[in-house]
């Protein structure tokens, strides 16, 4: 898909345009097409035109805290109008908003059609006829200085390129994506300058919570690391949960919860995603990241409830949850992260259900223990229109953890209260820089669907998020 600015229509098939309530423009110019500045009734409800013969209403919308989902959600709806009938390229016009607006419309009008290219039917042996949209061309008032745009346009397309094959790598189904496939797929980052590699066995072999999620899977567990610019100055380092399937272990998932389980990795595939995205865009300082991949299984070599467990830097861990490996898998990934004395780490983890009671599914859930960093991450998502709410570090959750007959339990005395915030302690045991923590359990899927994200499929949430973080540091 083409997509640019300018200050003035191409030759297209469609024209839109976007409605703001007691906005309508003081003067429409030539281009504008007649019905359209003949339909901008009095109540300011507008319409989506196309060459004369299709009509799409789409009410004026509210300059309020609701814009920006409103806005994605009504060009989802007017896409798929269009894209019922044919319809490959358009011009949007947005006349009413101020130039200080544009960068966030430009980034959340790039998202909307890119995620509308992912494809859905990438296993049907006979594939869904979909209109793809080939053009979109974004009109802006003359007086703006659209050449200062030109490079959001560039990167954008690249965020959400890369969102799109984080979602392709989420829903990959698990016999078709293990640990070993899931290494194979981030070493497609060396065609971008990255260097790819497996962690040494002999330090693998140290790693007592990675070993004992892996061992009831004849899938053998994997660590492996993906570094961009590499250099002897301390890297930003990303950890990315790697569980390409959860069945939870001899705690045994319930039956109808099972299906998703494959989705266990969406933390490993953000951070392909992200890694793709910064080398794309040419980003120039050292990214290490660190990804731990396993499947959890219940065969008779399976680690047990009552196990006590030595994780990499010989801090013991008493098993009480066998679907509590998340932590275990990322623990060991933080202690190996000291390897490199890393100036901060982020980490993305489908890691609790206890997310969603607390924040639902549109929701990620942000754990930090650095106040410019938590800043950050909450400017980068209200930028980029991601839902993220900071939840509590508190010692008295740190308690919750501790063990009885070894140094930590990875589940809580307590059981499932604050499920997500015992989880975050538990990793914060192993944490010695300013770290952040995203618990995406909830936000990694569309549980509930967007005009232009079905329900069902991987939402690819976290990319764009600290992509944009991560530019904003330096």
């Amino acid at each position: 898909m083409i997509q640019k600015i300018s200050k003035g229509p191409v030759p297209a098939e469609g024209f839109l345009f976007f409605p703001v309530k007691g906005k309508k423009p003081a003067s429409f110019p030539d281009w504008v097409p007649t019905i359209v500045s003949e339909n901008w009734e009095e109540d300011f409800v507008s319409s989506w035109r196309l060459n004369n013969e299709y009509l799409f209403k789409v009410p004026a919308l509210e300059m309020d805290h609701a814009f920006r989902r409103n806005c994605k959600n009504w060009l989802g709806k007017a896409l798929n109008f269009f894209k019922q009938r044919g319809v490959k390229s358009f011009n949007l016009w947005m006349p009413q908003l101020p130039e200080e607006d544009l960068k966030i419309a430009i980034l959340d009008f790039l998202e909307v059609p890119l995620y509308m290219e992912y494809d859905i039917g990438y296993f049907k042996t006979v594939k869904p006829e979909i209109t793809r949209i080939e053009f979109v061309n974004y009109v802006f008032n003359s007086h703006t200085h659209i050449e200062k745009f030109a490079r959001l346009v560039n990167d954008g397309k690249i965020i959400n390129e890369s969102v799109n094959e984080t979602r392709r790598l989420v829903d990959m189904p698990a016999n078709l994506l293990g640990p070993q496939e899931l290494f194979n797929e981030a070493a497609q980052l060396r065609q971008y300058g990255a260097r790819v590699e497996m962690v040494a066995p002999e330090k693998v072999a140290k790693m007592g919570g990675l070993n004992a999620v892996g061992a009831g899977s004849v899938n053998k567990p994997v660590l492996f690391e993906i570094e961009l610019n590499p250099s002897d100055e301390p890297p930003i380092l990303l950890i990315g949960k790697g569980i390409t399937f959860d069945s939870g272990g001899l705690c045994l998932k319930p039956r109808e919860s099972l299906p998703e389980e494959k989705t266990d990795m969406a933390g490993a595939a953000a951070v392909i995603g992200i890694i793709r995205s910064l080398a794309e865009m040419g980003y120039k300082k050292r990214i290490v990241a660190i990804i731990p991949a396993a499947e959890n299984m219940p065969n008779g070599n399976a680690y047990r409830p009552g196990d006590i467990i030595t994780m990499y830097d010989g801090t013991t861990v008493e098993i009480l949850n066998t679907d509590a490996e998340g932590r275990l898998i990322l623990s060991d990934a933080l202690c190996y992260a000291r390897e490199y004395n890393p100036r901060l780490v982020i980490d993305l983890a489908t890691l609790t259900g206890n997310i969603m009671q607390a924040l639902s599914t549109r929701y990620t859930g942000l754990f930090c223990n650095d106040k410019d960093l938590e800043r950050r991450l909450m400017k980068a998502a209200e930028d980029g229109g991601e839902q993220v709410w900071p939840m509590p570090l508190h010692p008295d959750f740190s308690d919750e953890v501790k063990g009885r007959f070894a140094d930590l339990r990875n589940a809580a005395i307590s059981g499932k209260e604050a499920g997500a915030c015992t989880a975050a302690a538990f990793l914060s045991y192993f944490v010695r820089w300013p770290w952040a923590h995203l618990d995406i359990a909830g936000s990694a899927i569309e549980k509930k669907g967007r005009s232009y994200r079905p329900v069902g499929y991987a939402s690819g949430v976290g990319v764009k998020l600290v992509v944009n973080t991560i530019r904003d540091l330096d």
